[in-house]
């Protein structure tokens, strides 16, 4: 597995600066070095890269959330926070009606699965958006109006609505009985346990760091 995964990495770096040399976008290059490493095309992966590949999935949509949430500052958010409630739920829900009038002519699908495949696409990467509005933040691109906390923040809760109406479209399609009013409250209810996940730990070690001083002493190091 370290073979594997020293591959990815190797791959990963060469074939991301040959694409910032050409003036590409680097997660391209990912994508690609992925599906050519991949079982379908050139399996050079050992079975128990595999195996668990979904774990490091998780750990990297974390690191990324992480950065997102560092980033997020709360002034800033109060004043966004309307426009961004709005952006995470109106494009999406205009994807999703928009696949449906068009996928079922163009694809022959019916609509429930037109609304599932719309549900899809209208979901937000947080892999681009994060890193690209981080580094908006850093060159000061739209800093003063809030855009990218907005952005950041519109698309956090983007990826929870889409979830949740992609259960509901796909629960329809299987022919079971959905709750239609119970899975959209899901939407609020998934938002501030979030929080609260995030508040209560954040709290306690808030007040753990600033009972004890966890700097060394001068002139030595740890």
């Amino acid at each position: 597995m370290a073979a594997s995964l020293s591959l990815i990495i190797v791959l990963g770096l060469l074939a991301d600066y040959i694409f910032r040399r050409i003036k590409m976008p680097g997660l391209v290059e990912m994508l690609i070095v992925g599906i050519l490493c991949g079982p379908y095309v050139c399996n050079l992966m050992k079975p128990e890269m595999m195996q668990v590949s979904g774990n490091f999935r998780k750990i990297a949509l974390i690191v990324i959330l992480l950065r997102a949430g560092f980033e997020l500052h709360r002034d800033t958010l109060h004043s966004v926070g309307r426009a961004a409630l709005l952006m995470s739920a109106v494009p999406a829900v205009f994807e999703i009606v928009g696949v449906m009038l068009v996928a079922p002519k163009w694809l022959h699908i019916d609509y429930i699965e037109a609304a599932i495949l719309g549900a899809i696409l209208g979901a937000v990467s947080p892999a681009v958006v994060v890193p690209l509005m981080i580094d908006f933040m850093d060159r000061g691109r739209g800093a003063k109006k809030g855009i990218p906390t907005m952005v950041l923040a519109a698309s956090s809760v983007d990826d929870v609505f889409v979830i949740v109406l992609f259960t509901i479209f796909l629960g329809m399609y299987g022919g079971g009985q959905i709750n239609l009013w119970a899975k959209l409250g899901e939407i609020p209810v998934s938002i501030t346990l979030g929080i609260l996940a995030g508040v209560i730990p954040g709290y306690f070690l808030y007040r753990l760091f600033t009972k004890y001083d966890w700097k060394p002493p001068n002139g030595q190091s740890l």
